[in-house]
């Protein structure tokens, strides 16, 4: 029902009635406002240029002041919505709030609120400045005091916190909820950050998440990274494809890439190390240039600075290397003796190289030590077979093609060599019967024999003994490997190296077996 009759004392102040069921109080429209309908207008040039838009609410000076066809609009406050022409469903509350709009589907409550946008639609801006500059972005979300307030052309945005995305201009899909986050965000894509300062002064980076306090804050041109906790990432720049999960893991990370690090403090002093993977609390944490590490268990590898090309795995293990690299390490608190020794293989709980500066060793057991480079190690504690890999040992495959060798002569080692041998049976001693010097094997008050077992008898050789026979023996020259020096000084024999000896005294005996039955023979007139 139209409103015909307004009173005279309204009428002094403005009041006009049009349409079915407008009013408005203010100046008199230069508009032809009898075809709009359900209108309210409170304000000085409230709806001057309306003319068949419906549905409209305009309360402040020059509010919705152009609109001529737009319907379901809402202006609350001086020149809200003042441009808009022929836009539908915006809303706007705030000074200058919406102030050029000419698009639909858009809400803005603050001071300045979207109040560049001009074809724009699908906006949501929330608090003073938000979206302020936004011209023809669509679909953008911004809550928060100067939140996108730098968006001009970008998309599908979202902002939300004091001044988050606040130098956003073009870019889009990017999400940013925390104080400053993705502050300097200017062209970047598809971001997201979540925290106080995350993504802080990234400008052009593309495609990275950061969930936590500071995380990726110092990213400016970085890509494809992604740091969930406070502090993850917090110092790379230009770093790609990194991933950082936990309070401060690969905190100091800068340009490097392709570094993976979960848990807290993870990777947290690499600098400029790439390709690294970390994973447990403090994992690699004072990894700074060494690449190509995979660490994974607490505080494993977490004295390594520039190992590079290692495996660690395990609680603590190879928690004193610093520097040595190509190592394998796998098992509880295993090589925590390690410290610049390379190319070890060291496997099982509290297993261990043997010194800090091993090379070439293999520990495989429990609680068992490597004794010197080059060398293969079994064991359970002291109890230990060791095999040495220079190629004298043929209990293990060597190489033999003739392809491979020079210098081939007969051996005349033989027949003589293995009658001054004094082949023995023994038995092992008890721990507390070795001297203390041989730690290894020494334990005060042990009825534990060193090796074996109880009630057995064991035939072999004494290697001192071996020695003699060789130092009197000039034909078997540097003794064939047959016997080793261990780095505690003890003595191992390798009496498979005796194989070629024996088959030569066969061949002598069987040479005289041969002579003897033709001697036999003649005798017999045979």
């Amino acid at each position: 029902m139209a409103l015909t009759q307004v009173p005279n004392e309204l009428l002094e102040i403005g009041v006009k009635a049009f349409g079915t069921s407008s009013f408005m109080i203010g100046d008199t429209t230069t508009g032809t406002i009898d075809a709009a309908n359900y209108n309210t207008g409170v304000g000085v040039n409230v709806f001057e240029s309306l003319n068949t838009g419906d549905n409209n609410t305009a309360l402040g000076f020059n509010a919705l002041k152009d609109n001529t066809t737009g319907s379901d609009n809402t202006a609350i406050g001086r020149t809200t919505l003042v441009s808009t022409t022929t836009g539908s469903n915006n809303t706007a509350v705030g000074s200058i709030a919406l102030n050029v709009n000419t698009g639909d589907h858009n809400t803005a409550v603050g001071k300045s609120s979207l109040a560049a946008n001009t074809s724009g639609e699908r906006n949501t801006g929330l608090g003073s400045l938000c979206l302020d500059a936004n011209t023809t972005g669509n679909y953008n979300t911004g809550a928060g005091y100067a939140t996108l307030s730098e968006n001009t052309t970008g998309t599908q945005n979202t902002g939300f916190g004091y001044a988050a995305l606040g130098n956003n201009s073009t870019a889009s899909n990017n999400t940013a909820v925390g104080y400053t986050a993705l502050n300097t965000n200017t062209t970047a894509n598809d971001n997201t950050a979540v925290g106080f300062n995350a993504l802080g002064t990234t400008s052009t980076g593309n495609e990275n998440v950061a969930v936590g306090k500071a995380s990726l804050q110092d990213n400016t041109t970085g890509t494809s990274n992604c740091a969930v906790g406070t502090e993850s990432l917090e110092d790379n720049t230009t770093g790609v494809g990194n991933t950082g999960l936990g309070q401060q893991a690969l905190r100091r990370n800068t340009t490097a890439n392709a570094n993976t690090a979960v848990g807290l403090q993870a990777l947290e002093a690499s600098t400029t190390a790439a390709n690294n993977t970390a994973v447990g609390y403090q994992a690699g944490n004072v990894v700074s240039t060494g690449g190509s590490n995979v660490i994974i268990g607490r505080g494993a590898g977490i004295a390594c600075t520039t190992a590079d090309t290692s495996v660690i795995i395990g609680d603590d293990a190879g928690s004193s290397i610093t520097t040595a690299g190509n190592n394998t390490i796998v098992g509880r608190s295993a090589g925590d003796d390690l410290t610049t020794g390379g190319q070890n293989v060291i496997i099982g709980k509290l297993v261990d190289a043997g010194a800090g500066g091993s090379a070439g060793r293999i520990v495989i057991g429990y609680a068992v030590s490597g004794t010197s480079n080059q060398r293969v190690t079994f064991g359970y504690g002291s109890n230990k077979v060791e095999i040495d890999l220079d190629g004298s040992d043929t209990s293990w495959a060597a190489s033999s093609d003739v392809r491979l060798k020079e210098n081939i002569q007969d051996s005349s080692a033989g027949l003589s060599f293995i009658n001054d041998l004094r082949p023995v049976t023994f038995d092992w001693k008890k721990r507390k019967d070795i001297t203390p010097e041989l730690d290894e094997y020494y334990e005060e008050g042990s009825e534990k024999r060193i090796h074996g077992k109880e009630g057995i008898t064991y035939h072999g050789f004494i290697a001192q003994e071996i020695e003699e026979v060789i130092s009197n023996h000039s034909e078997v020259m540097n003794g064939l490997g047959f016997l080793n020096s261990r780095d505690d000084g003890v003595l191992t024999a390798a009496p498979s190296a005796l194989v070629p000896i024996l088959v030569k005294s066969i061949q002598e005996l069987s040479a005289k077996c041969d002579s003897l039955q033709n001697e036999i023979n003649t005798l017999k007139g045979e």
